[in-house]
């Protein structure tokens, strides 16, 4: 018989990976593993996968181009469209972007679609100068 306290569940590598109290490869919560999921796809350019052409989005080139700028509901379609495509286990709630002085902020609501009571709020920090 298991021991619950001391019996790990594996649920798979989150990404970015972090060094916690476990380490590297300590256990991560479904929430971890979906965000992580996420990130690869939004931060994956389209075309660059082999085998896949298809995976990924176009957010790079939305943050990085010289010649755009930060476009709220462009930004919005972009993450709503590569989650829809690629991260079924996702569902996004709502994206909001933020811009200050020296960095723009993407906040990412979302939750499992499998647990929809549990929604998180994540946010991925651009500096300003990585934008254009």
């Amino acid at each position: 018989m298991a021991n619950l306290p001391t019996t790990t569940q594996l649920r798979g590598l989150a990404l970015p990976a972090t060094k916690g109290p476990g380490g590297f490869f300590e256990s991560k919560t479904a929430l971890d593993v979906a965000w992580g999921d996420l990130l690869l796809t939004l931060f994956t350019p389209v075309g660059t996968r082999v085998m896949r052409r298809d995976f990924g989005s176009v957010l790079r080139e939305q943050l990085f181009d010289a010649n755009s700028e930060l476009n709220d509901p462009i930004i919005d379609h972009v993450i709503r469209e590569a989650a829809s495509d690629h991260c079924p286990q996702v569902v996004i709630r709502e994206v909001s972007v933020v811009r200050e002085d020296n960095r723009a902020q993407i906040l990412v609501v979302f939750s499992l679609r499998t647990d929809t009571s549990r929604v998180q709020t994540r946010e991925i920090i651009v500096p300003k100068v990585h934008l254009s």
